[in-house]
């Protein structure tokens, strides 16, 4: 029962929607809508239909929908798609800022920890930490775990365990939200057995001279070989993992 009109009117606080219906109607509103991949399947296709039919209607508005990843089920007609590029280093710390603020109780804490967090994050031996945050969700895991242990892990492989865990089983959970799954296959895996595949894929792609991308028919072949599964099912499991948790990423057609 989504209702664009509706939510927006509540968040301007006016008496009457027709207050609000000629705000949209002089195009002085930015909407933004976060998570087009986090809505249950059997709504989307409703909600999709829903934010189109709000965008022609309120058309000289600026409407951003987010979505972690760009596939055909997310395809929304008369909409242009951009991807978030690698941040700088000052967008880092703007970020960081922004991320701490979110959660402290007051504006100092906020400062205070987002000041030690850059600090940390600075050190000579954290460098390839630095290099791992210049996108939004690593850098959002990364700031996640300094969060719950005001440090950051010495050893490169705890923050590895810890953001694997995150992003595996913690990552929705903490937001409250619950995905549908494609494949019954990846569903029923347990985060042990998830951690298994992925570490059966790394250790295989590691050995390689040319170890950090694949081809797709590649790594679906690891997947298939795994899980004993046939290769249709290996690319359903392939773009849960792209999709539910962001470590495995298409960079090129």
């Amino acid at each position: 029962e989504l209702n664009l009109l509706n939510y927006i009117h509540e968040e301007f606080g006016l008496t009457d929607i027709n207050q609000t219906k000629e705000i949209l109607q002089r195009g002085k509103v930015v909407i933004f809508l976060d998570g087009l991949d986090e809505i249950s399947s059997q709504f989307r296709r409703n909600i999709q239909n829903h934010i189109i039919e709000f965008s022609r209607n309120y058309y000289k508005n600026h409407l951003i929908v987010t979505c972690r990843t760009q596939t055909s089920e997310y395809i929304l007609p008369e909409f242009n798609y951009v991807e978030v590029a690698d941040f700088n280093p000052q967008q880092v710390k703007q970020f960081a800022k922004n991320w701490f603020a979110a959660l402290a109780d007051t504006q100092q804490q906020a400062m205070e920890l987002a000041q030690k967090f850059i600090t940390k994050l600075e050190l000579p031996e954290n460098k390839q930490t630095a290099e791992l945050a210049v996108t939004p969700i690593l850098l959002s895991l990364v700031c996640w775990i300094f969060n719950d242990v005001l440090d950051l892990p010495a050893k490169r492989s705890d923050l590895y365990e810890r953001g694997m865990d995150l992003l595996l089983s913690k990552w929705d959970k903490r937001r409250g939200i619950k995905r549908d799954s494609g494949s019954e296959i990846y569903r029923q895996l347990t985060l042990l057995e998830k951690k298994q595949l992925l570490s059966y894929i790394a250790k295989i792609k590691f050995e390689q001279e040319q170890y950090i991308l694949f081809e797709q028919s590649e790594i679906q072949r690891y997947i298939a070989e795994y899980l004993n599964i046939s290769n249709e099912d290996a690319e359903v499991v392939l773009r849960e993992i792209e999709a539910q948790h962001g470590l495995l990423i298409e960079r090129a057609q």
